[in-house]
């Protein structure tokens, strides 16, 4: 029993002690100071004042703010993807960290992106949901390049992503009871082989987010709901024989694309 009481009082203190600290390094963010070790292009210092109280702060390192500004002005002349600007950077000498856990000395593109988002380099201090825009370290890049650099990232990382569009009957016929919002379709992956399709609303009326309480409903639900539907309705004669003639058209359109595609991988 002792055992226990002398284990759940030292869990209590180690975990009383882990919120003492997050709280002082958010507050350290809060009033302009780096909380942490020292990202890359700048350094820890200390300093002990006469009080006892210690001071940190973070500084430009000599060696590795000069590559920090090498890499944003590389890439902001928009001639290199940043692959190429990474394999540049490691031809001219990049001088990395030493890390324990990290055998390589070179430097990795995703590294490199990282470095060229982040926003310390012109004295802003994002830590753990703070954003301070008025850190006390010194500027290592000017706000006007690296606000280019941040244009280029946006327009090819926009420019090569590729967004699935999903097919569904719905998508233009159907609309939330609660909201009036359009209903759009998520398909979600199990497995290899199977996957279950979604219909969902888009809690969105002309631009903006709106309430809604509507949960996720498979598209099962919905096609009985429109086969019930259907069971009321009458089609004139004419129409039938349109709809017959337009979907005719349409699967002869189908059957010469599939045609084409044959003869192309032939």
């Amino acid at each position: 029993m002792l055992e226990g009481v002398l284990s759940t009082v030292a869990e209590f203190f180690s975990a009383q002690s882990g919120r003492k600290v997050s709280a002082n390094m958010r507050r350290k963010a809060e009033t302009g100071g780096w909380p942490s070790i020292a990202p890359y292009g700048y350094q820890n210092c200390k300093e002990k004042r006469g009080d006892g109280a210690i001071r940190a702060w973070i500084e430009p390192h000599p060696v590795e703010s000069r590559w920090v500004r090498r890499a944003f002005e590389l890439y902001a002349t928009s001639a290199h993807p940043i692959k190429v600007v990474a394999k540049i950077l490691n031809t001219e000498g990049f001088v990395a960290r030493r890390f324990r856990n990290r055998k390589s000395r070179r430097l990795h593109h995703s590294q490199l992106e990282r470095m060229l988002r982040n926003k310390i380099y012109i004295g802003i201090i994002e830590w753990v949901g703070v954003v301070n825009e008025d850190g006390h370290h010194e500027k290592i890049v000017d706000p006007d390049l690296f606000y280019r650099v941040q244009d280029l990232l946006r327009v090819r990382s926009s420019s090569a992503s590729r967004i699935r569009r999903h097919r569904s009957l719905f998508k233009r016929i159907a609309f939330c009871y609660e909201c009036n919002s359009a209903m759009t379709i998520d398909v979600k992956e199990t497995s290899v082989t199977r996957s279950i399709r979604y219909l969902r609303c888009r809690k969105i009326q002309k631009g903006k987010p709106v309430s809604c309480s509507q949960h996720y409903f498979t598209e099962k639900v919905y096609v009985g709901q429109l086969s019930r539907l259907l069971g009321f309705l009458e089609i004139p004669a004419q129409a039938v024989e349109a709809l017959r003639e337009k979907l005719e058209s349409l699967s002869s359109k189908d059957k010469d694309l599939h045609e084409r595609a044959k003869q192309d991988m032939e």
